[in-house]
């Protein structure tokens, strides 16, 4: 009866929506007060209030009702999961009546969650994930983008059989290939593309065509074959105008634009087609039109018509904004379609800045250019927030990196280092900064349930990446990763949630910011450098403890000799037989760095860029006979960032004796290849009684299981053993006494205990290089676990070098004295100790210290074991004496 009240309701006049509201919500309190309160009816109650609430304009209370129900279901027919997907969709609806756009957000991926986890039909997910992707993309989110439309396009072909599929199945391969575009993914993205262009071309639907032709000319674009990318969008034109897409017509017009601009240098043309895209041009489309004819007059140095044009950009988000007012309301602006054309626009303003400094040479346009960085910065800040995956986090710093070298380059016109602190700093290690972040504010508990998710995630992944996509199997390992992705979203959300001020960004305030880096070196006795490899040249800025030097580098000179430094260190017969040529090239790149400067402190920290190389090889003459080596008058230690430095790790405030754990395997499974590295199980022996509380496991013992196992309870970690930078899954790998540990494979189940760990192996300081981030390897690995120091090897040396410099490290180190002073001296040490060949900087300048270099407070091992052996044998003496008496 009482469904049929409900079926009828939802059909009547909005103006007896009142009246029966009542109703329903006495028939709700009726179901409260008995017996029946767990009835399938009930639920539908609840909707049925929820839903006449949103028809009658009440969206709060529709939500209130909807959460009820929701709540309702989990408890009584939790395994209905078609009845919560469609309550998450109604709040979908109802979030969206209020422009709630998180909680819109988090009601579609609640939708879409819960029905895959069910696995049987997908009805709501066929509405939403449309949404959803789109969404993404214009967010910025690039790579998540790709992941839900490639399941979007799994789903198309087995659950959905309406008269429109090839249409959905069309739009989740536009965004696959977009998302793919978007992230420099050019190859993958002609594969995808070439593979479904001919089923399209050949339904005889214009707009089909129109979109494969625009498609192939982006990919055309990208391999810098222009008049194809020119031809293509011609075409995709055609097709739009006989399918009446006019708007998407001006977005052909407008790309052609860009290719003559941007590719071919003609000015003229690209601006006559830029004006030919804006008469049939949206709003949204509109802004970046408007940004773009402000550049061209950038180019053509009408800078008054340039800048009302960068205007009129604006005045397409809203009349009489700009980028100060953007950042006002920033979280409006952004969550919009128009995320990174937003971006740009900012971006090309400073650049016009920039340049009209420098055909005009008025200061003020400098101030101005520093300022509308700064503004994009924080937009850019912004992006990252909304993003949970690594792969786009990761591109965007790239993205920016135009953004940062222009605004270093105008700290260097206006001689200002404060500034150009602030813009090195902001293109450094930021996701390492934002996960040792997230751990501080971790729970043990959530760190175990991360762990797991994540395992399942790494082991899903790998699953899938050797299965065929056009099997079943394959879409159910997409649903699996889709439901485990989204908790692992939904948990570091919730760490968000907990922490408001988690993602703030660095004040507006880098001179303070500086000064807290002053005050640290200051304390410590240091200098530290950081470069900034540009596309058109090197910065440098090395910081005292009361200056701040400011210098600027010819990159083709650096890079060139950076490499050839790095040449004669890593090939021992090479070094040897040119040794005058190395000392020439270190000598040059010592120049090219610190210039005049007055290094005045005997401890540097280095933050390098994309080249990486030992600066204690350089040498301050080319005394063939008496090389001064920089390691002689500085002991070196490297960083990710001077934020890094700054970072508080649990392990700083450890007190007592530290706790040492070393690894040798020794031997290695044969089917690896893997020389044995005969006598590191004695070098660890003597390593390891240095400490109190040294635990060493040997051979078979030496296991990856063990290690994963019982790292995390130790002060320090020695690991023999083989390495790479690469592997059979392009990643770095580390080999134990069973089996390969891979850097993705470092999940932490708990907060490590570890302050530092040295990993005696081959090319472990080597892997692969992400803009703004630096190389992702070993250090990188542990450093985000919240191990704050490592060791490793930039190239193979020799076992006996390795473990007698190895050897004198622990030695100093145990001493009590800073880390990269106890390295510098196990290095010097070993020089003096050595042959002529061995003293060559290739056996000993291979490895390098990254992250905090504090002393351990280790407590001297009292040596019972020798004074026992004096005591027999002065009482075995004293036997033998009395016996001959």
């Amino acid at each position: 009866m009482l469904i049929k009240i409900l079926s009828y309701i939802q059909k009547e006049p909005i103006r007896y929506h009142t009246s029966s509201l009542e109703k329903l919500i006495t028939y709700e309190k009726h179901f409260n007060n008995c017996s029946f309160e767990n009835d399938s009816v009930h639920g539908l109650l609840i909707q049925g209030i929820s839903n006449l609430y949103y028809q009658t304009g009440d969206y709060l209370r529709a939500i209130e009702y909807q959460k009820k129900a929701i709540d309702f279901y989990k408890v009584n027919y939790s395994q209905n999961r078609q009845l919560l997907s469609g309550c998450y969709y109604n709040l979908f609806i109802y979030y969206d009546s209020l422009h709630l756009k998180e909680k819109k957000f988090e009601s579609v991926d609640s939708c879409i969650s819960v029905e895959m986890s069910a696995g049987n039909g997908f009805h709501f997910t066929s509405i939403v994930l449309t949404y959803k992707v789109n969404s993404l993309y214009y967010k910025g989110d690039y790579q998540s983008c790709y992941n839900y439309a490639s399941l979007g396009e799994k789903l198309v072909p087995v659950y959905y059989h309406k008269s429109d599929s090839t249409s959905q199945l069309l739009f989740f391969i536009i965004y696959q290939i977009n998302a793919l575009y978007s992230l420099g993914k050019f190859t993958p993205a002609e594969i995808l593309l070439r593979s479904h262009m001919v089923r399209f071309l050949s339904t005889g639907n214009n707009y089909y065509s129109g979109t494969m032709y625009g498609l192939l000319a982006f990919i055309n674009k990208s391999k810098k074959e222009y008049g194809k990318s020119i031809d293509y969008f011609q075409k995709a034109n055609q097709y739009y105008l006989k399918a009446k897409k006019k708007e998407l017509s001006s977005q052909m017009l407008y790309q052609i634009g860009r290719v003559y601009f941007e590719n071919l240098d003609s000015v003229n043309t690209g601006l006559m087609y830029y004006f030919k895209s804006l008469r049939n041009s949206d709003a949204a489309d509109s802004f970046y039109l408007y940004g773009n004819i402000a550049r061209v007059f950038v180019k053509l140095k009408r800078y008054d018509s340039s800048n009302f044009y960068f205007q009129e950009s604006f005045n397409k988000i809203e009349h009489g904004i700009d980028e100060t007012g953007i950042l006002r309301q920033v979280n409006k602006y952004v969550n919009d379609n128009i995320t990174e054309n937003l971006v740009n626009i900012v971006l090309y303003k400073g650049d016009a800045f920039l340049q009209q400094y420098e055909d005009e040479k008025k200061h003020v346009y400098l101030e101005k250019a520093l300022y509308v960085y700064k503004s994009a910065d924080i937009l850019l800040d912004k992006i990252r927030e909304e993003q949970i995956g690594n792969d786009s986090k990761l591109f965007w710093p790239a993205y920016a990196r135009r953004l940062y070298e222009h605004a270093v380059e105008a700290s260097w016109l206006s001689n200002n280092p404060g500034s150009a602190f602030y813009f090195f700093e902001k293109n450094r290690a930021i996701l390492l900064n934002e996960q040792l972040s997230q751990q501080d504010k971790t729970s043990e508990t959530e760190i175990i349930r991360q762990a797991d998710i994540k395992k399942n995630i790494l082991w899903l992944e790998r699953k899938r990446d050797t299965m065929d996509a056009t099997s079943a199997n394959y879409i159910e390992v997409q649903k699996q990763l889709f439901i485990y992705k989204d908790a692992l979203k939904r948990m570091l959300q919730g760490i968000r949630d907990k922490n408001p001020l988690y993602f703030q960004s660095i004040p507006d305030t880098s001179n303070i910011y500086l000064s807290e880096l002053q005050s640290k070196i200051r304390e410590d006795h240091q200098e530290m450098l950081e470069l900034f490899s540009g596309d058109s040249a090197i910065y440098s800025l090395l910081v005292t403890s009361g200056q701040v030097f400011f210098n600027k580098i010819e990159k083709t000179d650096f890079e060139n000799t950076a490499h050839t430094f790095l040449n004669f260190l890593s090939n021992q017969s090479y070094l040897n037989s040119r040794f005058d040529q190395y000392l020439k090239t270190a000598n040059h790149l010592y120049g090219l760095i610190f210039k005049n400067w007055p290094l005045i402190g005997s401890r540097i920290i280095i933050s390098p860029d994309r080249e990486i190389f030992p600066f204690e090889a350089l040498v301050k003459n080319t005394n063939l006979a008496y090389p001064k080596y920089f390691i002689e008058d500085h002991s070196v230690s490297y960083t990710y960032s001077a934020r890094y430095l700054l970072t508080h790790f649990a392990t700083d405030s450890t007190k007592g004796p530290v706790s040492f754990f070393g690894l040798a395997p020794v031997q290695f499974d044969a089917n690896t290849s893997l020389a044995n590295l005969s006598g590191s199980d004695i070098s660890l022996d003597r390593i390891g009684s240095y400490f109190s509380k040294a635990t060493n496991l040997i051979g078979r013992y030496a296991s990856r299981k063990n290690f994963q196992n019982q790292f995390s309870r130790f002060g320090i970690i020695q690991l023999y053993t083989h390495a790479s930078d690469s592997s059979s899954q392009s990643e770095p790998v580390i080999y134990f006494a069973d089996s390969a540990l891979y850097l993705s494979d470092l999940i932490p189940e708990n907060k490590p205990k570890t302050r530092l760990i040295v990993l005696s192996a081959c090319e472990t300081g080597s892997g692969k290089f992400y803009q703004g981030e630096g190389v992702f390897n070993f250090n990188r690995g542990f450093a985000s676990l919240g191990i704050p120091t490592s060791i490793t090897n930039l190239w193979s040396v020799d076992n006996l070098s390795t473990y007698k410099i190895t050897e004198l490290f622990y030695k100093f180190l145990s001493s009590g004295i800073p880390m990269d002073i106890a390295l510098q001296k196990a290095k010097i040490e070993f020089i003096k100790q050595s042959s002529k060949e061995y003293s060559l900087p290739y056996y000993w300048a291979g490895s390098f210290l990254v992250g905090k270099s504090d002393p351990f407070a280790n407590e001297k091992v009292f040596p019972w074991n020798e004074i026992l052996v004096i005591i027999c044998l002065i009482g075995v003496t004293y036997l033998i004496w009395q016996k001959q008496q």
